[in-house]
């Protein structure tokens, strides 16, 4: 492989360019949709070795050739360009890169976004040279093309994804399969989170001995299984997790259908599919947990940053769609605003890119009653959202553990309270709503208007949200 550019080289990235490469000798489709973002004489690559190759995919693909490393080599050949791209070693070196072909359109996003760079570097070095050169009589020439030759540049980043039909998309149209009845969909990128304390590890690691079984329950939910999961977690270690097995009373399928990844090197980011890659194909887990979010962070990822979250996210989510296995991130809350002595503030911890990506959140609540836990489906963009239910964590008479539902808040004035209490933090999260706006949000959870209202006095008089009256409306802002 390339090795690392020199520090004065311009924009680049050698890693997604051989990404790109690589993926497209895996499958064919992969060449037609990185060729939406990349342009066929393969002035998008920085490498000279990359653009000969990948013109080479284009001019195969536009005359329906199937590409791999073979008929890529007598292409190559045949044109006499085989050494200038590095010989036949090079293009198997690609393929067993391990890139995947599913997340080829990121690869080629990140070459792409190198070159717009590069191009608005040359750009500005003739913007530079003509102003150098400008005199009174040439200054409207001058701006002229120095104006065009920015917007070249700039037009570079622009997507060219053909527009599909509405019957396009109906027929393209996948059924939801769901992992968990209703809550988490089968190959989603989903968030469980919660205080610290609240039982969300527990309750993931249910999940996985729930997914194993035939006709398995989670928190009273049906799941699809029986199936294998993964459970990566560098935080609780070996000896804990054991603990929590046995505590859990894992059935005789999960103890040899779950697995564990307790690696304390194990991180998010580009090197985490590669990795994760083999485990997945040897297992075919149809649940993969990420326990817990901020300890699997690379070091120089800032967890509050969505130019450093929102690509993390990203992967996962394609991840989770290459494998047609559902991501699970454990993740904590923001911080603890005490309602009473222990109820949580329902925002999530980070940048909100951990959120936007997500394609379902449930949060796991502290309520008045020790025992008993607040589980509030907040987003589902696959579906509809539940009504929020409570969970009571028993302790059994042989010493183990169980997860109970017991019904919704509403037969509960307490959790009803809660419920409302954690949707409206959750609402306001992202910033400021309307009274009108959180009695809809409310109205979708089954909460009334009244209780909207006396759940928004009452976190206002704890201080937790800011009411303004504008003109005849009333708005809200978290603290």
């Amino acid at each position: 492989m390339s090795g690392p550019p020199p520090i004065s080289a311009p924009p680049q990235d050698l890693e997604a360019e051989q990404a790109t490469l690589g993926a497209c000798l895996m499958e064919a489709d992969a060449i037609h949709r990185a060729r939406v973002l990349l342009e066929d004489n393969g002035e998008d690559f920085y490498s000279l070795q990359h653009q000969i190759l990948w013109r080479t995919l284009c001019r195969m693909s536009e005359a329906g050739t199937p590409a791999d490393p073979v008929t890529v080599q007598n292409a190559l050949q045949n044109a006499g360009e085989l050494d200038a791209v590095g010989g036949r070693s090079y293009l198997t070196a690609l393929q067993d890169s391990g890139p995947t072909a599913a997340m080829v359109e990121h690869y080629a996003e990140i070459v792409r976004r190198k070159a717009t760079l590069r191009a608005l570097m040359q750009a500005g070095d003739k913007v530079k040279r003509l102003a150098q050169e400008a005199t009174a009589e040439s200054m409207p020439a001058i701006l002229a093309a120095a104006s065009e030759a920015v917007e070249r540049a700039a037009g570079r980043g622009t997507y060219r994804r053909p527009a599909q039909s509405a019957r396009a998309l109906l027929e393209n149209d996948r059924h939801v399969e769901w992992l968990v009845k209703d809550a988490i969909p089968r190959g989603r990128l989903v968030i469980l989170a919660g205080e610290s304390g609240d039982g969300k590890s527990m309750a993931a690691m249910a999940l996985c001995d729930a997914t194993a079984r035939e006709g398995g329950l989670w928190l009273g939910m049906s799941v699809d299984g029986p199936a294998p999961s993964l459970y990566v977690d560098i935080e609780q270690g070996e000896d804990l997790l054991s603990e929590r097995v046995k505590l859990l009373a894992y059935s005789e399928v999960a103890l040899d259908h779950v697995h564990f990844v307790c690696d304390p090197e194990w991180r998010l980011g580009p090197a985490f599919a590669l990795a994760m890659r083999p485990l997945v194909q040897q297992y075919r887990p149809a649940l993969v947990v990420l326990d817990c979010l901020a300890e699997l962070l690379p070091d120089d990822c800032d967890e509050n940053s969505n130019s450093d979250m929102r690509p993390i996210m990203r992967a996962l989510a394609l991840f989770a769609r290459e494998h047609d296995c559902t991501v699970l991130v454990v993740h904590h809350y923001r911080k603890t605003q005490a309602f009473g002595s222990n109820q949580p503030a329902a925002r999530l911890r980070g940048a909100s890119a951990i959120r936007d990506v997500a394609d379902a959140v449930l949060t796991v609540n502290h309520t008045r009653n020790e025992n008993e836990r607040l589980i509030v489906h907040t987003k589902a963009r696959c579906g509809r959202l539940l009504p929020s239910f409570l969970v009571r964590f028993d302790e059994t008479p042989e010493g183990t553990l169980a997860l109970t539902h017991i019904g919704t808040p509403n037969a509960s004035a307490v959790g009803k309270a809660a419920a409302c209490d954690a949707l409206m933090l959750e609402a306001l999260s992202p910033g400021r709503r309307s009274r009108s706006q959180l009695v809809a949000i409310a109205a979708e959870h089954k909460i009334g208007e009244k209780s909207c209202d006396v759940s928004l006095k009452r976190l206002a008089g704890e201080q937790k949200i800011a009411p303004e009256k504008v003109a005849k409306e009333v708005f809200y802002e978290s603290l």
